[in-house]
């Protein structure tokens, strides 16, 4: 994907230009785009959501893939046979450029167009079997690219326009769809909510687990996890699925929809899921636990429920990559000038931010007591959470 950008830019004398000289250029995304997930760690994409949210930081998948093209055998491969800094290629995929050339050929990399991008949601939609990858001409789009001199980044052309679109339209219709689907969520909640205990749990081996259990592939990684969790039957059964031990799965007791009109009905609701929403991970599990202390008082089926049988899960929205549109700008060769894009377009951009949903996540034991609670109950159950903050 990334040598064809490249066949339709090397063709543009301004990119030419910018990214002179050309063939060291060309090493450079080819590299990049090559290892640009090679820090990918278990579950990282999981455990990058914790460090989002104020819990244990480790570092992001990009960071770590840097490190490894600075300190391995391959840096030396890229600095001694292909003639590169390996730092650049580490600059470009950790997306720490430092300007001018590097910004540009980082667009490549990372940016509303990128490679990464396109290549992505049509394999995942062929992966997953559903047709929403089909929305996107990635031939067209890759024969409209273009150079943004303002920007210093790559870009359209007019005739790219409804590429663009539908590559917009696909990935927002990727997350509702399948990235953020309930199963989906849930089964992210239960890993996130054992992982962040499991830490706290062993602050005293962090070191192990990033050196060590970091290294593992997924399946010796779950292992490792769950025969060391075998002592604590609460936390083990959040990660007994991962271990194939049987699909005992969360289910969703209540989903809050911030554009769903019955929420207004309560101000309690809409406060209590701003607070989870916006508050750090270890802020959701103190909401938690006051809504397990709160639903066993309030129903009678629920007055054995543990502490690890509600589990908070709002779905994740990546800032720096909701808000990429803002400076993109489509180049119109009849008149030889650049547009900004269209309000209708641009509305796209906050699309996801505003329709995220969140979760009360129940225990199995549970859910078919709590999904009978009334949005009313459930809002006087909210306001006695509220209480407790």
């Amino acid at each position: 994907m990334s040598l064809k950008y490249l066949g339709v830019l090397l063709r543009n004398p301004k990119f030419c230009d910018l990214a002179d000289p050309v063939e060291e250029s060309v090493k450079i995304v080819a590299l990049s785009t090559l290892l640009h997930d090679i820090g990918h760690y278990p579950y990282s994409h999981w455990i990058e959501e914790l460090a989002k949210t104020g819990g244990e930081f480790f570092e992001s998948h990009e960071q770590r893939a840097a490190l490894i093209i600075q300190n391995s055998k391959i840096g030396r491969i890229i600095s001694d046979d292909w003639g590169i800094d390996p730092s650049v290629v580490g600059r470009l995929i950790s997306r720490k450029t430092s300007g001018g050339k590097e910004n540009l050929l980082g667009s490549i990399v990372d940016s509303v167009i990128d490679v990464d991008k396109v290549d992505y949601l049509q394999r995942d939609s062929a992966h997953f079997g559903v047709p929403y990858g089909q929305a996107i001409d990635a031939n067209r789009l890759i024969s409209s690219l273009f150079v943004d001199p303002k920007n210093n980044r790559i870009c359209l052309t007019e005739k790219g326009r409804s590429s663009f679109v539908g590559l917009i339209t696909s990935n927002i219709i990727m997350y509702q769809e399948v990235y953020w689907h309930k199963t989906v969520r849930a089964c992210t909640a239960m890993f996130k909510r054992f992982f962040f205990q499991f830490i706290e749990e062993n602050k005293g081996m962090l070191k192990t687990i990033r050196d060590q259990y970091l290294s593992y592939p997924d399946e010796r990684f779950i292992e490792t996890l769950f025969s060391r969790t075998q002592d604590n039957p609460e936390l083990n059964r959040l990660i007994s699925p991962f271990a194939n031990q049987g699909r005992a799965l969360f289910k969703p007791a209540y989903v809050y929809y911030p554009t769903h009109s019955m929420h207004d009905q309560s101000g309690s609701t809409k406060k209590l899921f701003g607070e989870i929403s916006n508050g750090s991970y270890s802020y959701k599990m103190k909401i938690a636990d006051e809504l397990v202390d709160v639903l066993k008082k309030h129903v009678s089926e629920a007055s054995n429920m543990k502490q690890l049988d509600i589990i908070l899960e709002t779905a994740p929205v990546d800032y720096r990559e909701v808000a990429e549109l803002d400076g993109f700008r489509l180049y119109d060769s009849r008149i030889g000038e650049f547009e900004v894009l269209s309000p209708e377009i641009m509305q796209l951009n906050d699309y996801l931010r505003k329709n995220r949903s969140s979760y009360v996540l129940c225990s199995p034991n549970f859910y078919s007591r709590l999904k009978k609670l009334s949005v009313r109950e459930w809002s006087e159950i909210f306001s006695s959470v509220l209480r407790r903050l």
